[in-house]
């Protein structure tokens, strides 16, 4: 009955139809499982794509260096950036271990004395007196202080060990996503052509314009917010060398941290510069205040220098795309933020553009 009421034509049509719904039900379930084997590693392959890209224009000079060999150029500067993560964690590592090892024996001694505090921090604004009040009373009975503030240190302490282990897991990723970096740099010719490819298949013959502009954003990110970052907490650490301030490394870490993320250094210095006016000599105490105060805001006046440089996108859209991706994804999500948001505007921007080109003025018909 149904061969009646269908002709030739439809059956093949039905049969067409079928075969591509079972073709594109394949291929949802190839691309399906492919992710789901590569899910573990994507973080990682982009990362080390993104510090790939970031380091490209250093491979390049490297390569001239070893007489254009890829190989050997990835795999120098490679090792270069490893050992420039893993040195300075070994030294921050072993220092915060010798200030804790020292403390803890001094405590277990009875050895830990805490000086009273000077008059003059009573008359600080807002926290004078609880500081003062709080400060006394470690000074004349450390046991008792301790023990009347035990779960809040025990806290802190809970809280410090986390980031802690956070952060040695950050620097492994790390140090992994730069030997895949390092894989990307050796076939950096063929990866670029590949993703061409790909982005034409995608978006016409804008496409290589968008892997372009995807990479100078990526550059551009890397020196106007890592790159600042890590210039702020070197001038925060010389700093705090300089005016003997302790754990000094691990406070050059939360600068780096907090810079990193977009939020002032102040929050870090703001106390430790408290601690050296309560401490050191005017003179050095107000040095250090105005250097501090300069740490903190350098970064306005850079970010304007180097954030967008080289590119028609507006600053204000990739620090936007940045602070938003890190908010959502973390340290990766700079980058990535960046980038999509950058290509976001470009689409509306040429959207826009096209459209306002395509209305053409009326053209003008005297009476007759």
């Amino acid at each position: 009955m149904t061969d009646s009421i269908l002709d030739d034509g439809q059956k093949r049509t039905i049969s067409t139809l079928l075969e591509a719904t079972i073709r594109i039900g394949v291929l949802v379930a190839i691309a399906v499982a492919c992710f789901a084997l590569l899910k573990p590693f994507l973080l990682l392959v982009a990362w080390g794509a993104i510090i790939a890209v970031a380091f490209y224009p250093l491979f390049l000079k490297v390569r001239r260096w070893v007489g254009g060999r890829n190989g050997l150029a990835a795999t120098l500067l490679s090792l270069v950036l490893i050992a420039a993560i893993v040195i300075p964690s070994v030294i921050l590592s072993e220092s915060l271990i010798d200030s804790a090892s020292h403390m803890y024996e001094s405590v277990e001694a009875g050895q830990m004395r805490i000086p009273p505090p000077p008059d003059k921090v009573a008359d600080w604004p807002v926290i004078g007196e609880k500081a003062y009040s709080l400060w006394t009373q470690a000074s004349r009975n450390l046991d008792s202080f301790v023990a009347t503030f035990k779960p809040q240190i025990q806290k802190v302490g809970r809280s410090a060990l986390g980031l802690m282990a956070s952060g040695g897991k950050a620097i492994l990723f790390t140090i992994i996503a730069l030997g895949i970096a390092g894989a990307f740099l050796a076939s950096a010719e063929a990866c670029t052509r590949g993703l061409k490819a790909l982005s034409r298949r995608l978006a016409g013959d804008d496409g290589e314009a968008f892997v372009s502009d995807s990479a100078l954003v990526v550059r551009s990110v890397a020196v106007g917010v890592i790159g600042i970052a890590l210039v702020q907490a070197l001038l925060a650490g010389i700093g705090m060398a300089l005016v003997d301030v302790p754990l000094t490394p691990l406070w050059t870490l939360l600068v780096l941290i907090l810079a990193v993320a977009q939020i002032p250094p102040l929050v870090v210095l703001g106390p430790v510069i408290v601690y050296v006016i309560a401490n050191a000599d005017p003179v050095p105490a107000v040095i250090f205040t105005i250097w501090g105060l300069f740490v903190s805001v350098s970064d306005a006046i850079l970010k304007p220098l180097f954030l967008g440089r080289g590119l028609e996108i507006p600053t204000l859209v990739i620090l936007l795309g940045a602070i938003g991706g890190l908010i959502t994804m973390g340290v990766i999500g700079l980058f990535i933020g960046a980038v999509v948001l950058a290509i976001g505007w470009q689409l509306l921007t040429a959207w826009v553009t096209g459209d306002v080109e395509a209305i053409e003025e009326p053209e003008f018909q005297p009476e007759k």
